[in-house]
């Protein structure tokens, strides 16, 4: 059963489509349209096709950058081309992991048993708590007053936030009548 299984996909996947080029059509097998595809979305920029096609590439044993590796040396500062041998090696697997580097002793620190003195951050202000209207009877609220948004609060309290913002309104001409009065004498 696993060999005729084994036998139909690969009928299925070498069988020849015609596919159109231009004004001609050529035969092509389900592999090779598969991998068109794949180059085209590589092309692109789609990173799952990347990850896809050097995974392929190293089960394959092809190495992309073989034609190009002369280029890349003479382009690339020694140090962005340690950045791309590793990041390449990471990709294909291929790298063990680093082993840790303990700093040198006089990058040590000797005394980091004292505790270094820390600024203390400002007392924060005590924000005061927005008052809550009274609940309308026979009203069914999505929510406590406390978790609606701003919106919601409108729709839902809409005399309630028109007063509000009249209070508010009053208080901010009066700060800036006394503000206009202390700036005058």
């Amino acid at each position: 059963m696993r060999l005729d299984l084994r036998k139909a996909f690969e009928q299925a996947i070498n069988k020849k489509v015609a596919v159109p080029r231009g004004d001609k059509t050529v035969l092509m097998t389900r592999v090779e349209i598969g991998l068109e595809q794949l180059l085209n979305q590589f092309a692109k920029g789609e990173r799952h096709a990347r990850r896809d096609l050097i995974e392929y590439a190293d089960k394959l044993g092809i190495d992309f950058l073989a034609e190009h590796k002369q280029t890349l040396e003479r382009a690339l500062p020694l140090n962005l081309k340690v950045v791309l041998d590793s990041t390449l090696a990471r990709l294909s697997g291929n790298v063990a992991p680093a082993p840790r580097v303990l700093a040198s002793p006089q990058l040590l620190d000797d005394d980091a048993a004292e505790p270094e003195p820390t600024l203390s951050s400002p007392p924060k202000a005590e924000i005061e708590p927005e008052p809550e209207p009274p609940p309308k009877p026979g009203v069914n609220y999505p929510k406590p007053f406390s978790q609606m948004t701003p919106l919601q609060k409108r729709a839902w309290y809409p005399e309630w936030c028109a007063q509000m913002e009249k209070e508010r309104m009053e208080r901010e001409k009066a700060k800036a009548t006394a503000k206009a009065k202390a700036y005058k004498q």
